[in-house]
């Protein structure tokens, strides 16, 4: 009767420590910041499909009204009550800096007489549109405050919304700790991963995941895209074993590494020629082409062979 006791005071103590565990597990920051993001992510692809249907929808009515950026064109549908109204029209669109020829073009709109009914369904969905956007920046601002308090050395390195991204991918910042450069990396990338691996070296492995929405590395031409990449995954496996350690500061060192590394780039970059550096294909093709004397088409018809996967059918 006694052990039995002893079990059961056992079995509730035990109990109790896991669900300190348990809650102590979720109040973690990198965890809120992980679901910040990936919350920021399916607005941000709601807020694309929603634009492209508001696009279509009121370009019915108005198919003359074209604007770079994606709000103005939002606020022209929120605040154009009447396109015959020419004052008004021509007022709405100075405000919004639309173009004066687009602006000329409304007036003799071709577009399709709607009732005010049907408008007021069209201006709700820019309603809807308007209000996405604004959580949007609500959410890009608070993940770079929160990011600055779960990894500060990572975020001065590429700031709070990649870091996000990378926590998102891993699943906790213990998990990106632990990881090598390598695998920071190619963070993203699993599919082409996996499509090397499964082939036996016939498709080339992928030089970049995740990492490539760093300015410094889009940024240089891709041929050496890789060298920049694997460079800042060395320095961002230093940065994110810190954070997760003790936050000590020392970003300020690896960021001139970083920048140091970035200008030795794009002075090499200034050398290749003008199509190596848009396609590491197109560049080592360029140079075996100069190298045989070869012609482009040539080079396609005798050289450059399609890959066939299997037996030719019959």
């Amino acid at each position: 009767m006694e052990s039995a006791r002893k079990r059961e005071r056992l079995r509730e103590k035990f109990l109790q420590m896991a669900k300190e565990k348990a809650a102590a597990f979720k109040q973690r920051d990198d965890l809120y910041l992980i679901q910040l993001s990936r919350t920021l992510e399916d607005l941000t692809e709601s807020s694309n499909r929603f634009y492209e249907e508001l696009e279509t929808w009121y370009g019915l009515y108005i198919p003359e009204l074209k604007t770079s950026e994606r709000r103005r064109y939002i606020e022209a549908v929120l605040e154009i009550n009447d396109r015959t109204d020419e004052v008004e029209l021509e007022a709405v669109l100075k405000h919004l800096g639309v173009n004066e020829k687009i602006t000329e073009a409304i007036k003799q709109s071709r577009g399709a007489k709607l009732s005010k009914e049907q408008l007021k369904r069209i201006k709700a969905l820019a309603k809807i549109l308007m209000a996405i956007h604004k959580t949007i920046d609500d959410y890009e601002a608070y993940i770079e405050e929160m990011a600055k308090k779960v990894a500060p050395n990572a975020t001065e390195l590429i700031g709070g919304k990649l870091v996000a991204l990378f926590l998102s991918h891993a699943g906790s910042l213990e998990k990106l700790a632990d990881m090598p450069a390598s695998t920071i990396q190619v963070l993203g990338a699993e599919k082409a991963l996996f499509k090397h691996l499964r082939s036996k070296g016939r498709i080339k492995p992928p030089k970049h995941g995740i990492i490539l929405l760093s300015p410094y590395v889009s940024k240089l031409p891709k041929v050496l895209r890789g060298k920049m990449a694997r460079t800042l995954a060395a320095k961002l496996a230093i940065a994110f074993k810190t954070d997760a350690v003790d936050k000590a500061k020392v970003w300020p060192q690896l960021k001139k590494a970083i920048e140091r590394r970035y200008e030795a780039l794009k002075e090499e970059a200034k050398h290749l020629p003008k199509k190596a550096r848009r396609d590491v294909r197109e560049t080592r093709e360029a140079q075996e082409m100069g190298r045989r004397g070869y012609g482009r088409k040539k080079w396609r018809k005798e050289v450059k062979k399609p890959f066939r996967k299997g037996p030719r059918r019959k």
